[in-house]
């Protein structure tokens, strides 16, 4: 349980669409659901965009974490010590839960030794996992202000409200691949197909080529962090 306040960007790619975040409150993570918030101005919206949410943030605890079976824990699930036996999503090695009273509940290396990549992996793995059996995903609510320019040089501003919505997925799966892309989801609610990524550290911004094979797509991409 934490308090943070976070920067959000928001990139539209494909049909040259940018949104702007200029304020972003401060968010309070419970358990396991973050609730944010924000206002952004846009020159352009398309449907077929690529959205990229990019939050930046430190010091993330590592909350997930796979048994020697692969079913995967949070941490409030678990009992203090090595009794779920869960293990690394990384690199395989055996986890302690940490359950005290006086920090945030979290597990570590058995050895001391945490792993660079643990905590990645595991928020990788529990955001498919999440969307794979919901089925399920919630749009935020924004705020879009738009401003032109006419052929005499006057301005023109008009702001779109989006609503938050949530989206029932009539299927959904993992690492499909769709030619030379293999999108982490692939969902589709009522003919309408979403490539999903999750993101932790590696964002699809960073990647020119797989940014470009995805908007040549032109299917609806949503970017998770």
């Amino acid at each position: 349980h934490c308090s943070a306040a976070a920067s959000l960007d928001i990139i539209c790619r494909g049909q040259q669409d940018v949104l702007h975040i200029h304020e972003v409150p401060s968010m309070h993570w419970g358990r396991r659901r973050p609730a944010f918030c924000w206002d952004a101005t846009s020159t352009r919206f398309a449907n077929n965009g690529i959205v990229s949410c990019q939050l930046h943030d430190t010091a993330v605890p590592l909350t997930f974490a796979p048994d020697a079976q692969g079913v995967l824990h949070h941490i409030d699930d678990v009992a203090n010590g090595l009794a779920c036996k869960c293990m690394c999503a990384a690199c395989g090695s055996r986890l302690i839960a940490k359950c005290g009273s006086e920090r945030v509940h979290h597990f570590a290396h058995e050895s001391g030794n945490e792993c660079a990549y643990g905590v990645e992996t595991a928020l990788h793995l529990a955001a498919k996992e999440l969307l794979l059996r919901t089925a399920q995903f919630t749009l935020p609510a924004m705020t879009i202000t738009e401003t032109a320019v006419d052929s005499q040089g006057k301005k023109h501003d008009a702001k779109r409200e989006l609503s938050s919505r949530t989206i029932a997925f009539d299927s959904v799966e993992s690492e499909v691949r769709l030619g030379r892309v293999v999108p982490d989801i692939v969902a589709v609610s009522s003919g309408q197909t979403y490539l999903i990524e999750i993101a932790v550290t590696h964002f699809v911004a960073s990647e020119p080529e797989k940014l470009s094979r995805l908007a040549k797509m032109q299917c609806a991409t949503i970017e998770i962090d």
